[in-house]
């Protein structure tokens, strides 16, 4: 058997981190796709199953819509939250924060 060197033994690791590095991206772009093809139904029991996958870039629940106040439009205009029209706790961005431990749960706000 060949001796090998340090060198050919940390490029075939490399190699193999890599070639599975590809393989779990392109598993997780072939899974966000089967995720966003499947309609989003309540289940009858949301603790019983596991919610949908995060997205890159958090939203609020659908049934949510709450719109900013815009006090003058021009260039030296602010906007404010309808904080009246909010329910539960006040986040006024989209979302700052997320934090699921077993998906997204789909919850009917009725």
């Amino acid at each position: 058997m060949e001796n090998l060197s340090r060198r050919a033994m940390l490029g075939a690791t490399g190699g193999l981190i890599a070639g599975g590095l590809l393989k779990t991206q392109a598993d997780a772009i072939t899974l966000d796709g089967a995720v966003a093809a499947t309609p989003q139904a309540t289940p009858q029991d949301h603790t019983k199953v596991l919610g949908r996958l995060t997205s890159d870039l958090g939203e609020r629940a659908p049934g949510e819509q709450p719109r900013r106040m815009v006090t003058r439009p021009g260039a030296s205009s602010s906007s404010r939250t309808p904080l009246q029209d909010l329910r539960g706790t006040i986040t006024p961005a989209d979302l700052h924060f997320e934090r699921h431990h077993a998906g997204i749960p789909a919850i009917d706000p009725e």
